[in-house]
């Protein structure tokens, strides 16, 4: 089964409907229009749960789709650059 196909299953189309009824807007920019269901994990098909599942609108679904994918490693580096840094100082925050 292709990923195209499993969106068509009952299966997917359940959990959609339970996390619309969950987040009900966007959780990036509380939108209410062009909703849809983002995978933060993939797990594989019939392995989602439903802490993995988030509702956001379609702007936001691209933004993070195509530019997430560019910056995570930027991101990653900094976050932890900080971090070492903060203990190798003996900084908290």
């Amino acid at each position: 089964m292709t990923y195209k196909e499993y969106l068509q299953t009952k299966y997917w189309k359940r959990l959609k409907i339970l996390i619309h009824k969950r987040d009900k807007v966007c959780k990036c920019c509380g939108s209410k229009k062009n909703l849809q269901v983002h995978h933060l994990k993939y797990r594989g098909f019939y392995k989602e749960k439903l802490k993995d599942l988030v509702l956001v609108c379609g702007f936001c679904h691209n933004w993070y789709y195509h530019f997430s994918v560019k910056f995570f490693r930027i991101a990653y580096f900094i976050l932890y650059a900080i971090l070492f840094l903060s203990i190798y100082l003996n900084y908290t925050f």
